[in-house]
């Protein structure tokens, strides 16, 4: 058994090792689509849910509009008779009125119409007592929203759901109270949705479809949902379209009513798509990488082995071993004469003994050239640098065009010198190296679909300097090749990620290999854009990282889509204050810090006094204008950790965390009153209204939200009757702490 492994032994082993490698590089990449399969379609359910509960959102405003005024409506015909309901009826269903509700109903408890207006008008008093859901009301005798399925009135022909409530008196059933809105205006937040992927649909309680992002054509038709459908996703096919969708479905509270987001398959199905070819472009760049090295130390492997064996069989140096070698082996004398030729030569340059080397190599139709093709100035090279300078030349081939293919000689020569140090003659070898030129070309054509990817594609080293770009990474990007080759990725960093950020993103490339994620670049221009990274190390035979590969691809209009849904769910699009929502998410995470640090903080509901004659007499877009302007005047008084929202028409609430004591509490109120009590110059004339202000403090009004909500509510009534234009503290203090 030999003490040392053979070449042929090794070359196996290498490949073995290249066979695993490129086995683990394809797996990691099969593996990662998979998990970008999975994460897509995680990413894509998170956001049909946060679309679905945005909706929820919007959908429980606009209803809380009717809300109100079937309150408002009732507390009327309570307090004032039915000639103030009635004029309040025309004053709510008017178009101008700038709400939602077009239509006002009041059914006495025989189900006969006493008063209906449509569009600010009187309207036909009808017959109730066959309605259903006139008999759903008063069997059930309580006092709930009711909410009926789609129908198109008889007159506009538009598509109606009506909201009722019962008039109670002394327990019993004495009639209802009902709104009318249009399907088409509870489904104007759908339209913000991308058309094509996006579908979200708003059902009544009885599962039909109200109004859908899609179009009007399926309002009033059944709900193409499958069983079961709830807040957790699932896919199914819809029976309206035939598009197969991703659905999540999420109740609206105290109605019956539901919202269903879904996210088209399809489109997701062409994002994994475009990833897989990314993912998996590692894996190919390696495998392009790996099986030209195999052949290279095969033919190496295959030639020391020839030599291996030779001198096993062999004791003695002759002319045999010569003849038996893998390369070819010339011997030339001082003048360049060849001296001895093995077989291997005399099958490219046949009868070379006793001639020239320069004209063997022309006799048998090669030229002498660099390894890139070009040819020698000098038609003998070897006899000026080696035989005459005695230096060793190994950058020279031999080329010869043949019909099956170009055939390439890599020439190697080597003086050899007498004891006096003369040169004396020259030893060539000679080996056939046109597969490899032959690979070379084969990078050449990997190049190209790197060129050709719509993908931005950018490759570094291993210390992170860029070596190779396509043009769509100048398209993305706005460096051009010239601009991006030498230098490092840091020429596209935006300010948006600080140092902890990318040092993360390279502890994962270091640990695995792979990174992907969201990154904000900034062009040449100072433009910003935000891209999908997936970066992938690529290793040498050594198990060192040799390269970088960068795939890119621009989603800045997913981005601002995702933040324009934000905006719309979070504030109120006429002040641009914190909407209700908002409110109770900020007041919640004051909650949870109070109670974790101990600290007390106030809330304040607010509420403008005779703004309603500024409506009345100088018009609702005045009284718009008037709103936006109290709204920039109570901020300017407010710390930034404090919170402003706009929870109602001329209602608004405050949070003031970290408030010490009362007086934090009460002076801030003190400067919104003398603010607001300024005069308003308005573009309809000048507007003066007053605000009345309730205090609510944790913990010692209330230690949950309700409890807050409600102090605060009982001290703004407080302030309303103690003369209005003051502030009130809720609690058994509270005449003691007022202030006007």
């Amino acid at each position: 058994m030999p003490l040392h492994p053979s070449p042929r032994n090794a070359w196996q082993f290498f490949l073995l090792i290249a066979v695993a490698v490129l086995a683990l590089a394809w797996g990691v990449a099969a593996e990662h689509v998979a998990d970008m399969r999975r994460e897509t379609h995680a990413a894509a359910a998170r956001h049909a849910q946060a679309m679905a509960a945005a909706h929820v959102r919007q959908t429980t405003l606009t209803l809380a509009v009717a809300e109100e005024a079937l309150h408002h409506l009732r507390t009327t015909l309570a307090n004032e008779g039915t000639a103030a309901f009635q004029r309040e009826a025309a004053r709510i269903s008017a178009r101008g009125a700038g709400g939602p509700i077009d239509r006002v109903a009041l059914v006495d408890a025989g189900g006969r119409m006493l008063a209906n207006y449509l569009d600010g008008q009187p309207g036909a008093l009808a017959d109730m007592s066959d309605r259903e859901y006139f008999h759903d009301i008063r069997r059930r005798g309580e006092d709930r929203l009711h909410v009926t399925e789609p129908f198109r009135g008889r007159f506009t022909g538009e598509w109606i759901v009506l909201f009722s409530r019962p008039l109670l008196r002394d327990g019993s059933f004495a009639g209802i109270v009902q709104v009318g809105l249009s399907a088409a205006r509870l489904g104007d937040p759908l339209g913000a949705v991308d058309g094509d992927r996006e579908t979200v649909t708003l059902l009544s309680p009885g599962n039909r479809i109200v109004a859908r992002s899609s179009g009007p054509e399926f309002t009033g038709r059944p709900a193409d949902l499958p069983p079961g459908s709830g807040e957790a996703p699932s896919i199914h096919n819809s029976p309206l379209d035939g598009v197969r969708r991703l659905v999540v479905v999420r109740a609206v509270p105290d109605t019956g009513m539901r919202v269903a987001a879904a996210v088209d398959m399809l489109a997701l199905d062409h994002d994994i798509a475009g990833h897989t070819r990314v993912a998996f472009l590692p894996a190919i760049l390696l495998t392009l990488l790996l099986l030209p090295a195999s052949l290279l130390i095969r033919r190496a492997g295959l030639g020391q082995q020839a030599a291996h064996e030779a001198l096993q069989a062999e004791t003695e140096r002759s002319r045999t071993v010569f003849e038996t070698m893998g390369e070819g082996i010339l011997l030339l004398d001082a003048g360049g004469r060849i001296e001895f030729a093995n077989v291997r030569v005399g099958a490219w340059l046949p009868e070379a003994r006793g001639l020239h080397f320069a004209d063997a190599v022309h006799a048998a139709g090669f030229t002498l050239v660099t390894e890139d093709g070009r040819a020698f100035a000098d038609d003998d090279p070897l006899a000026r640098f080696c035989l005459a300078a005695g230096q060793d030349v190994d950058d020279v081939w031999l080329r010869r065009r043949d019909d099956g293919g170009d055939v390439w000689l890599a020439l190697k020569a080597r003086a050899f010198r007498d004891a006096d140090g003369a040169v004396r003659g020259a030893t060539l070898t000679l080996a056939d190296r046109s597969e490899e030129h032959e690979r070379l070309t084969e990078s050449a054509l990997t190049a190209g679909i790197i060129e050709g990817m719509q993908d931005s594609v950018m490759i570094t080293d291993a210390r992170g300097r860029i070596l190779r770009v396509n043009p769509a990474f100048t398209e993305l990007t706005g460096f051009s090749a010239d601009a991006a080759v030498g230098r490092t990725p840091a020429i596209l960093k935006s300010e948006r990620h600080d140092d902890a950020f990318f040092a993360a993103m390279w502890r994962a490339l270091l640990d695995t290999g792979q990174w992907s994620g969201r990154v904000w670049n900034r062009r040449p221009s100072g433009e910003e854009y935000c891209v999908w990274h997936n970066v992938t190390s690529v290793r040498d035979v050594h198990g060192r990282i040799a390269r970088f590969i960068t795939a890119s691809r621009d989603i800045t209009e997913q981005e601002a889509r995702e933040g324009e849904l934000w905006l719309r769910a979070n504030f109120d699009p006429l002040t641009g204050l914190a909407n209700r929502a908002r409110f109770a998410d900020r007041l919640t995470q004051a909650l949870v810090n109070a109670q974790r640090d101990g600290r007390g903080f106030a809330v304040c509901y607010l509420d403008l006094d005779h703004f309603k004659p500024v409506n009345d007499t100088l018009g609702h877009a005045a009284g718009d204008a008037l709103l936006r302007q109290v709204a920039q005047r109570m901020r300017s008084t407010l710390r930034e950790e404090d919170t402003l929202a706009r929870i109602g028409g001329d209602e608004f609430a405050l949070l003031l965390p970290h408030t010490r004591s009362d007086d934090d509490a009460a002076r801030v109120a003190a400067k919104i009153i003398d603010l607001v009590n300024a005069p308003f110059e308005l573009a309809e004339g000048t507007a003066n209204v007053g605000i009345s202000i309730g205090i609510a403090r944790f913990p010692d009004d209330g230690d949950d939200a309700a409890a807050l909500h409600g102090a605060a509510d009982l001290a703004l009534y407080a302030a309303k009757n103690g003369g209005r234009n003051c502030w009130r503290f809720a609690g058994a203090a509270a005449d003691d702490r007022a202030g006007a």
